[in-house]
């Protein structure tokens, strides 16, 4: 299939208008691998379509026959997607372009070949945290309604519809701390004392003074976090977690520091921010993303992927399976086992974190992942069914 043939009826696809033969024909080509620059040509553009619908034909029977056609074929596992593979396989990436959910889940039908093995289904995380407060005891933010939930020093933290700020003014100069945790399949947003804004991701924690009252403005972050500053000139605003410690005056930025992680970033949305780490020292621009990777820190392009989760999505935009597993793993609180070889597999497109774990298991199957959950929240990624 030629270039200007693949892309007109790529368009067509998109806009709802592909009969189910032109739909066939560019499955197959896209199942050999031969449209994958192509596709990725388009993919920036594609991404910002506001709606994808799928065409009238049976996507997933159609997407069936191909894959049993090159079996028959090539005599081979279905699970052939090595190297880039950039679009983590037809399946997933005509899925999931810009509606921020598996459009196919809105068929209404069930292909029983890809029926998935599930003990029982696990919705997805919510919003909810634990606070920590000076004198040690612990409040469960999810549980209670609005109101204070402590008082320290003249200090009263307050819960209102599901976040924390806090009021009044301190009585002693003395720093006191609170700390803020998300546990695994929980997200949190708080309103710091100076009015900054703090989103916390799964599995993460802040810590930081129920008063800001001496030069600077300093917290402590572990797991990732979105930070949106009150600008301050006379006392900056610092964030110290994962090795970095990052200068801020007024900006938002990105602090991704999971342990889990091999890399840790940081990434600038807006303003100017330094970044120390490993004895050197970055100024990032906005649109800019520091990397510390092997005791080294280097400045690389960022994006607005890096803060997807903010706004309730996952974008797996050229991530490969662990990266993806281990944001699975920390918003559903699943434990990941391989068995066998992990699938060489790289993801495009983004899903909405608001779907039960089957239908991300769905979409795991549908790009020739096979998973199954066991008892004990175990997620398993086999080799085959």
């Amino acid at each position: 299939m030629q270039k200007e043939q693949f892309l007109s009826v790529w368009k067509k696809y998109l806009n709802g208008e592909a009969s189910e033969g032109e739909l066939r024909d560019m499955l197959a080509f896209m199942r050999t691998g031969g449209a994958d620059e192509w596709l990725e040509e388009q993919g920036a553009t594609a991404m910002e379509i506001p709606e994808v619908s799928l065409v009238s034909s049976d996507w997933e029977r159609i997407w069936a026959d191909i894959n049993r056609q090159t079996l028959e074929e090539q005599k081979a596992p279905v699970r052939r997607f090595r190297g880039v593979v950039r679009w983590a396989a037809a399946a997933a990436f005509v899925g999931i372009l810009a509606t921020g959910a598996l459009v196919w889940m809105n068929s209404g039908k069930e292909d029983q070949s890809m029926a998935i093995q599930t003990v029982s289904d696990l919705p997805p995380g919510k919003e909810g945290a634990v606070l920590t407060l000076a004198d040690g005891s612990t409040v469960v933010l999810d549980s209670i309604g609005n109101g204070v939930v402590g008082s320290q020093q003249g200090v009263e933290a307050v819960l209102r519809d599901g976040q924390l700020a806090y009021q009044g003014s301190a009585k002693s100069n003395e720093v006191i701390y609170n700390k803020v945790s998300t546990p695994r399949g929980r997200q949190f947003r708080l309103t710091l004392p100076d009015g900054s804004r703090v989103w916390l991701n799964a599995a993460s924690s802040l810590r930081y003074p129920v008063a800001f009252t001496g030069t600077k403005r300093e917290v402590e972050v572990e797991g990732e976090a979105y930070f949106e500053i009150m600008k301050d000139v006379a006392r900056p605003f610092l964030v110290r977690g994962g090795g970095k410690n990052i200068r801020v005056l007024g900006t938002s930025f990105n602090v991704n520091v999971y342990g889990d992680e091999p890399v840790y970033r940081t990434t600038l949305l807006s303003g100017s921010i330094r970044v120390e780490a490993e004895g050197k020292a970055v100024v990032l621009l906005p649109g800019q993303q520091a990397v510390t990777e092997k005791g080294a820190l280097t400045v690389q392009a960022g994006s607005d992927a890096a803060v997807a989760w903010k706004d309730n999505v996952f974008n797996f935009h050229h991530q490969k399976l662990p990266s993806v597993m281990r944001q699975i793993a920390r918003w559903y609180d699943v434990e990941i086992v391989y068995e066998g070889e992990i699938p060489d597999v790289e993801f495009w497109g983004k899903i909405g974190r608001d779907m039960n774990l089957s239908q991300i298991m769905t979409f795991l199957e549908k790009s020739d992942v096979h998973c199954r959950l066991e008892k004990g929240n175990k997620l398993v990624i086999g080799t085959g069914k």
